[in-house]
């Protein structure tokens, strides 16, 4: 015995049902794409201010250690002279420019924006401890430490 023939296939509930599930399933899978996108971007964006503080770092260091003095001005200021007592480098947080920025001389050490600059000397001016801080547009903030010692006795 045959049973009686029923049309095969969906009822529209049944496809709009279906529908609204997956839309909601793509929906869910591009929020996460878009979500690792953005974190992929911020850890790559933090990753390049590490770098420039430890290059603006290792550049003011090599300064400091051909130095034959040492001239400490005020907390966010330095200078470095050569053994006849000409001026060499003049390193300081520029405060005039918004936002402010790491200079050596004129020239700007870096293109990120300069949340932090602070110079200690020891007693003799032999050795500076430098902080500097970077931070970017999208709320990335990078600091580090250094201590040097110049190379040349006066």
């Amino acid at each position: 015995m045959k049973s009686p023939n029923r049309n095969a296939g969906f009822t529209l509930a049944e496809l709009m049902v279906a529908i609204f599930i997956s839309l909601i399933v793509v929906l869910g899978l591009g929020r996460l794409i878009l979500a690792n996108q953005k974190a992929l971007s911020w850890n790559r964006e933090k990753a390049t201010l590490q770098q420039s503080v430890t290059e603006t770092l290792e550049w003011m260091s090599r300064s400091v250690r051909e130095a034959y003095s040492l001239e400490v001005l005020n907390d966010a200021e330095f200078k470095t002279y050569d053994s006849a007592g000409l001026l060499n480098h003049r390193y300081r947080l520029d405060s005039s420019t918004d936002p402010p920025v790491m200079k050596e001389d004129s020239r700007q050490l870096s293109a990120w924006h300069c949340s932090g600059f602070q110079v200690a000397c020891n007693t003799d001016t032999t050795s500076l401890t430098l902080n500097l801080e970077y931070s970017d547009t999208m709320g990335n903030s990078v600091g580090a430490m250094t201590r040097i010692t110049k190379r040349n006795a006066e």
